[in-house]
């Protein structure tokens, strides 16, 4: 059973409090973002889909991205739940 794997390799973690956490539940998120922060893009918002930079993200002090997928599927292709991004482990803390 695959998920076995899985489960041994998994732990229990929350985030220190000053993580600096995007977090993104609607569209007028993404487009906030977008209109605040246009680097974070790889390339141009297209058609609504959205692609960032996470290196950049990474780069200018963000260390984790949110992202409730409900009111989002259509702009976050090959996203199917939502999902936590955690792109500084060293905000990290084991529970």
């Amino acid at each position: 059973m695959p998920w076995l794997l899985y489960r041994a390799s998994s732990f229990c973690f929350t985030l220190r409090p000053e993580a600096n956490v995007i977090r993104l539940c609607s569209i007028y998120d993404v487009l906030e973002l977008v209109n605040m922060r246009p680097e974070f893009l790889a390339k141009p918002l297209q058609d609504y889909k959205v692609c960032f930079d996470f290196e950049h993200m990474v780069g200018c002090g963000v260390d984790a991205l949110e992202v409730s997928i409900k009111k989002l599927a259509q702009m976050f292709e090959g996203w199917d739940c939502d999902s936590l991004l955690v792109m500084n482990p060293d905000v990290v803390v084991t529970v």
